[in-house]
């Protein structure tokens, strides 16, 4: 509804809301002398008095706006009133949310470029939703599939691309929503990038990193096997051999949002030493509060495996690690009396656990016979000893064999374990423009930034080496 003013019209929309309403009153002045006042009617105003004195006016006929908004229920009377011209008034009517206003769950995490569509979960949504990104409506509802639970966002193609984070809101008749974090990237490389960390404590997040497409995957250090035991003068053959060490455990986190560019702590479990328990594997998403695996900023974490002793070490458990998938480590084998061709009443030591690794558990370790690992990167157990010292065991985070016990032999140790190791995999964003013109790119032309990209992560890398 719009009312004459002056020189020109006067408008207020919406009329009507529900609280928080923003309003937005629109006018028009002939000339920047003529001094107006515009009272929102709850008791603030905008009021100009004209220009400073001696400054010339421009007679030119402007369209004015003005933004407020009302953050109680109630009706407010608008007056607008410039220079000699009678008051023009609108009425605003602020309702209070008559339902329960809706709420955000999760929200899907591919596609989050311009362009690209989203998938918003939650509760009380309704047909008449806005969704907001910092504040400013975007297309919704586009599809089928919406319901009171879903709804879908259409990321327009003009927002720049890149790392961008913005305040997601829903709002509908009965309130506004609680507010989440979306973050908007460019297009998504068809090829990832996979970084591995062997040793070191600081990595620092690549720019192109994106939290929507990633894992990591950590293999905890292996126990080191247990010695044999000490020799008795009455009964040379009293010495019992040592159990193998436990294999690390595996962790695998994914989807993990990491902040571009921060500086991240990790830990790359140490293999045990003779009967000594491997140490944990884990990468936090800051540098604070990563003092192990229990630490409040681990993202994924796996534990080593214990030590060997009179009897096998345990694997690294699953239900100590941190991630979405979790895998236990193989427990070591325990002595065996005339195993691994000593023959007669000597001991051979036990085999040590294999890693846990992506496809399965590790395997126990086997008599004498060290476990093998569970997949790619995991480690197998080592041998326990026949005679004599136990074997080591294999990379990344196998469990070492224990000591085993021979002519007047004793006092040996068991074989040490594998260090552990972390993998960490994802597709990087290309920031090659809106999602629209992204797809216009010719193959060499993707394949160049992929290649670009991989080549920044390989030179980090190289230059973290020598640190």
């Amino acid at each position: 509804m719009c009312q004459a003013a002056n020189n020109g019209i006067f408008s207020v929309a919406p009329l009507s809301g529900i609280v928080p309403l923003d309003v937005t009153a629109t006018f028009q002045n002939g000339s920047s002398c003529t001094p107006f006042t515009l009272t929102w009617g709850d008791g603030t105003n905008d009021n100009y008095s004209g220009p400073p004195t001696g400054t010339s006016c421009t007679q030119q006929t402007v369209t004015i706006t003005k933004t407020h908004t009302y953050s109680q229920a109630g009706t407010s009377t608008v007056s607008f009133q410039m220079g000699s011209a009678a008051t023009s008034t609108q009425i605003v009517t602020v309702l209070s949310a008559t339902g329960t206003a809706p709420t955000i769950t999760s929200q899907d995490t591919n596609d989050t470029y311009p362009g690209g569509t989203v998938h918003i979960h939650g509760t009380n949504f309704t047909a008449a939703n806005d969704i907001l990104l910092d504040g400013t409506a975007v297309q919704t509802n586009v599809g089928s599939t919406d319901n009171g639970t879903t709804l879908t966002l259409l990321i327009p193609a003009n927002y720049p691309t890149g790392d961008h984070n913005y305040t997601l809101t829903v709002r509908n008749a009965n309130g506004t929503s609680n507010a989440s974090n979306l973050r908007v990237g460019g297009q998504v490389a068809s090829t990832p990038i996979t970084i591995t960390l062997a040793n070191g404590t600081s990595w620092a997040v690549p720019t192109n990193w994106n939290p929507s497409k990633n894992t990591i995957e950590v293999i905890g250090g292996g126990g080191g096997g247990g010695g044999n035991a000490t020799y008795v003068p009455s009964d040379y053959k009293s010495p019992d051999g040592g159990g193998g060490g436990g294999g690390g455990g595996y962790s695998l986190a994914s989807n993990v949002g990491l902040t571009p560019g921060s500086a991240v702590s990790y830990s790359v479990g140490s293999g045990g030493g003779a009967a000594v328990a491997g140490g944990d594997t884990y990468v936090c998403n800051s540098s604070s509060n990563c003092s192990g695996i229990t630490g409040s900023a681990v993202v994924s974490g796996a534990k080593g495996g214990s030590g060997g002793s009179s009897a096998g070490g345990a694997g690294g458990a699953a239900a100590s690690g941190i991630g979405t998938t979790k895998r236990s480590g193989g427990t070591g084998g325990a002595p065996i009396v005339g195993g691994g061709g000593c023959g007669g009443s000597w001991v051979a030591g036990g085999g040590g656990g294999g890693a846990a690794g992506g496809s399965s558990d590790g395997s126990n370790g086997n008599g004498y016979l060290g476990g093998a690992g569970g997949g790619a990167n995991a480690g197998g157990g080592g041998n326990g000893g026949t005679c004599r010292f136990g074997g080591p065991g294999s990379n990344y985070g196998g469990g070492g064999g224990g000591a085993g016990t021979g002519a007047l032999l004793y006092g040996e140790v068991g074989g040490a374990g594998a260090p552990g190791y972390i993998v960490i995999t994802y597709y990087p964003y290309t920031q090659s423009g809106s999602g629209q013109a992204a797809n216009n790119q010719s193959p060499n032309q993707s394949r160049l930034a992929s290649a670009l990209v991989a080549l920044e992560s390989a030179l980090k890398i190289i230059l973290q080496l020598f640190q």
